[in-house]
């Protein structure tokens, strides 16, 4: 079983700039940092001993043969988009209600992500995270949340209009 824990975050100033639509065109920055509430991940493989192959548990709970039966839209999209096979049982507890503004899905695609690499075995990078998060979450078109919940500390992060994206570490220490 591997269990992720993954920040909310709080931004200062910026909000919204981080859209592409807007960067693009006009440049933008964010001032941001995560915060001591958290997103916790749990997933283990499901033994194929059930009739359902995989249970998400959050606020519902959900017994599907398949990953385009689940109704959760970021664990359809994040299974989808790791070509899920194998059974999985997920749960979600966080320390904020979802919708609270501060990055609260972002840090579920990022602690999913992180979950489902650690349960093959692999160790994946923080910008990979990030990278990833902001793959599966294209449609949303943001690209703020999920590099700062991959990063955490005090961070500016700067939008060019050619999707550059600089970060600038505002405390010192390890990442």
């Amino acid at each position: 079983m591997i269990i992720t824990r993954t920040p909310f975050r709080i931004s200062f100033f910026g909000g919204g700039t981080d859209y592409p639509r807007w960067f693009r065109e006009h440049g933008g920055a964010v001032l941001a940092t995560t915060i001591d509430k958290y997103c916790y991940i749990s997933c283990r493989d499901l033994p194929p001993f059930f009739e359902h192959k995989h249970r998400i548990v959050y606020s519902l709970i959900e017994n599907v043969r398949d990953v385009d039966e689940i109704q959760h839209p970021a664990v359809r999209a994040i299974l989808r988009w790791a070509g899920c096979e194998k059974g999985l049982e997920i749960h979600h507890d966080g320390d904020l209600p979802a919708r609270s503004g501060l990055g609260s899905s972002s840090s579920f695609t990022v602690g999913l992500v992180h979950a489902l690499a650690a349960l093959d075995g692999r160790y994946v990078t923080k910008d990979t995270l990030a990278k990833n998060a902001i793959d599966i979450e294209q449609n949303r078109g943001l690209v703020q949340p999920q590099r700062k919940v991959a990063h955490p500390r005090p961070r500016c992060c700067q939008f060019r209009q050619r999707n550059i994206v600089l970060q600038w570490r505002l405390v010192p220490g390890p990442d």
